[in-house]
């Protein structure tokens, strides 16, 4: 099996949720859940690359403006708002702590291998810059979760 064709697979088995890993049914809806946004908030955040010039593509400029505005924390911040996010905590919390700690490390992935993985530039790829963006995306709001799953934190259920 070719290196590109690992790379794929590897993305995928991430991305289904409960395939590989046996999950829960409330366990496979939250890591779905959690998925969509995550992968939502990586495509707003990270320009979609198809050519090696400036303009298009993710740039290492690109990523030095993204790390110096905190773009990867105030998506973060702002998920606390959005209804689809706040569904995906409230399912997390009905499940053992084991599972969300799987279900977390699957969702914190980039969205796109990078072009050196796929071995050719296209549109279904990144630069190195703009995966690493997208793997902060994904870090930034799997840290704001489980900031939110600890037990006194704002919108947690109450200890009994």
């Amino acid at each position: 099996m070719r290196r590109r064709d690992v790379a794929v697979w590897v993305a995928l088995a991430a991305l289904l949720p409960g395939l590989s890993r046996g999950d829960s049914p409330r366990a496979g809806a939250a890591r779905a859940a959690l998925a969509r946004v995550i992968q939502r908030e990586q495509r707003s955040a990270v320009r979609e690359s198809w050519g090696e010039l400036a303009g298009e593509c993710f740039t290492e400029i690109d990523y030095d403006d993204f790390v110096r505005g905190h773009v990867a924390e105030r998506i973060a911040r702002g998920l606390q708002q959005d209804a689809g996010f706040r569904a995906a905590v409230a399912a997390l919390r009905g499940v053992s702590s084991d599972e969300q700690s799987d279900v977390l490390e699957a969702v914190r992935q980039p969205l796109r291998p990078t072009w050196a993985q796929q071995g050719r530039i296209t549109r279904s790829g990144t630069t190195v810059a703009g995966q690493r963006a997208e793997l902060a995306v994904a870090e930034a709001i799997v840290n704001m979760v489980k900031q939110l799953l600890r037990p006194g934190a704002a919108g947690a259920p109450p200890k009994h």
